[in-house]
């Protein structure tokens, strides 16, 4: 049952904890307080393990309430604005994880996510091309794990910042690049506040010259 009156209803059921709970397995002691209040949404689903990404999760209605604790799978977040849009920041995880968002209020109203969301291992196989021209203009592309997670992703060439970025698939990324001096640069993909490094480097060359054109007629 999706709802605390109707849990209630059963007489082998209880409310606890945001969700309807058997007796046989509740670990609260009395139902909790029913209410209509609910997450009707929440993003970003899936953030970098090392925290500091800001989660925005969008009640139903405006509470008035204190907020005494928001656990993203069963990891403290940090408060920073509460109304009908609750924001917090995410604190680290020390592996992969995924489970319900709750939020637990001053007066014992404890609501929970229907969704889950997910701590993700990021990590980068390869890029292609890895040789390119000064001019720029070229797109980029990384292959990995879990690239496109979390509110915001940046690719950086150097001190450079790629152009354009597009996700293609959720270990896909693509990038236009700037035009850049001639040199070796180190890759690096910014998630949030996460940085990953690139094994492989990007090697910019001169542009090309073309000095002759042989023939200069042709057959149409």
């Amino acid at each position: 049952y999706d709802t605390c009156d109707k849990c209630n209803l059963r007489s082998k059921c209880s409310w606890c904890q945001g969700r309807c709970l058997t007796n046989s397995i509740n670990k609260c002691l009395i139902n909790e307080q029913c209410t209509s209040l609910r997450i009707v949404d929440f993003s970003p689903k899936s953030i970098p393990l090392n925290g500091r990404t800001i989660i925005n999760i969008l009640l139903n209605e405006h509470i008035n309430e204190e907020i005494v604790e928001i656990l993203l799978a069963d990891i403290p977040c940090l408060l920073i604005n509460s109304s009908n849009i609750i924001q917090c920041q995410a604190i680290v995880s020390n592996y992969s994880r995924k489970g319900h968002i709750s939020v637990q209020f001053s007066n014992s109203i404890y609501i929970l996510s229907k969704e889950y969301i997910e701590y993700c291992q990021s990590s980068i196989n390869s890029i292609t091309p890895n040789i390119v021209y000064e001019v720029g203009g070229q797109i980029l592309y990384l292959s990995g794990k879990n690239l496109f997670i979390g509110n915001e992703q940046t690719i950086f060439i150097g001190d450079y910042r790629c152009l354009q970025l597009k996700q293609i698939s959720l270990n896909n990324l693509s990038c236009q690049l700037p035009p850049m001096a001639s040199r070796i640069y180190n890759i690096t993909l910014k998630i949030d506040k996460q940085l990953l490094n690139v094994e492989q480097n990007l090697k910019v060359t001169p542009n090309p010259i073309v000095e002759d054109i042989d023939p200069t007629i042709s057959f149409a």
